[in-house]
């Protein structure tokens, strides 16, 4: 997480700031910028802050910093990605509404922000930058492709990835794609349980990372992401993949320029980061103006929006009415 180094709560915070800190490590990152254009007319600073712990520990700081004489504290929220986190524990974050009850943090029910990027539906609605003969249709078969290529890889990221929620000392990396083979069930599982080296945990730990308890685990994500389907095949409409895969391996698939055309400032055609950030902002920018939005989204703005707290006028030394 970036060193936060405030001058003083007066500098730091107006009366009434509102923050709200996301995962990523700069304020450029897609989620940051694309939240910064949907809440900043709410008033709503955004801010990435780095990794999950990072987010809520820099939500903490900011609060206790953030007291203006005179005025009272700025608010400080937090979002963070969903991950590997089951339901309960997601929608305890969710229950009577976002930041409801005085919380002031939540997951997506997503496993991340930009899984909220990948319906088709979403990001074919007129009047953005898709390319002219191109349809919702054409983003959906690229998405099944490119999901279909690494659901099996994520269902044994999602097992690496709760292992070490539970032990924070553990710091195992993920599997990466073409390291291993994740190509059907049976070769997932197999890198799974031969691809990494265990001799570091403690002999109470054998038991959980014994092959069957780990091969329950794995099998359980594949059935999270496939629906249960014995066939092992990806489809639309059948689990959760669209939800819990990591939405930041699969965005560059539909957010790509075979689909969407912006200009730079050089007059070339956008591609990679630059182009998804740039449709990112955009799909924000006319949020109330598209047919089909995600509930998620939203309620977060709903949030915001229903929350804002009034903006009264000022007199300058002149005496005549400004405002803030």
């Amino acid at each position: 997480m970036p060193r936060i180094v405030p001058t003083s709560p007066e500098r730091t915070f107006g009366a009434g700031d509102r923050f709200l800190f996301v995962e990523g490590e700069t304020d450029d990152a897609l989620d940051a910028v694309a939240l910064r254009m949907l809440l900043g007319p709410f008033d709503v600073k955004v801010r990435a802050a780095g990794g999950c712990d990072n987010v809520i520990a820099a939500a903490k700081a900011f609060a206790r910093m953030g007291v203006v004489p005179g005025f009272g504290s700025a608010e400080c929220y937090a979002v963070m990605d969903r991950d590997h986190r089951g339901d309960d524990e997601t929608e305890r974050t969710w229950a009577g509404g976002p930041f409801a009850e005085r919380r002031t943090h939540l997951y997506w029910r997503r496993h991340e922000f930009e899984n909220y990027l990948l319906e088709p539906e979403f990001l074919a609605q007129p009047g953005g930058f898709l390319r002219q003969g191109r349809t919702a249709e054409d983003i959906r078969n690229a998405l099944l492709r490119e999901a279909r290529r690494r659901v099996f890889l994520d269902a044994a990221n999602l097992v690496l990835k709760a292992l070490r929620e539970e032990w924070r000392w553990w710091d195992v990396r993920e599997f990466g794609l073409g390291e291993a083979d994740f190509s059907t069930v049976a070769a997932a599982r197999d890198s799974l349980l031969t691809g990494r080296q265990y001799e570091r945990m403690a002999p109470d730990r054998a038991a959980v990372l014994a092959p069957q308890a780990l091969t329950e685990r794995f099998d359980a994500g594949v059935a999270l992401l496939l629906g249960g389907r014995g066939d092992g095949q990806l489809e639309f409409g059948a689990g959760q993949w669209l939800q819990r895969m990591e939405g930041s391996n699969l965005i560059g698939a539909v957010l790509h320029e075979r689909f969407f055309q912006l200009r730079g400032s050089d007059g070339r055609d956008l591609t990679g980061p630059d182009l998804r950030v740039r449709v990112a902002r955009d799909l924000m920018r006319r949020f109330d103006d598209l047919a089909y939005r995600p509930a998620d989204l939203v309620a977060v703005r709903d949030h915001f929006r229903d929350t804002q707290p009034p903006r009264f006028p000022s007199t300058d030394t002149a005496g005549s009415p400004t405002s803030r």
